[in-house]
């Protein structure tokens, strides 16, 4: 009887070993994925050259000290 207890407990371990792991390939998978694409698509950049112009109106406004 013990060692059907003892059994049990060890598939679930298992299971649950196997679970983990597979949920941690499935987020490094889907952040490679992510990753890759904004690497591919060159995103960040893309996205930047949209926020440049409110960048530039910002620090436009700002004034300076030119002190020498």
């Amino acid at each position: 009887m013990k060692e059907r207890i003892k059994k049990k407990r060890k598939r679930r371990m298992r299971r649950k070993a196997f679970r983990l792991l597979l949920n941690l390939f499935l987020i490094v998978s889907g952040l490679f994925v992510v990753t890759f694409t904004v690497y591919f698509f060159n995103l960040d950049m893309k996205l930047t050259s949209m926020i440049e112009p409110f960048l530039l109106k910002h620090y436009d406004r700002i004034e300076r000290n030119q002190h020498l």
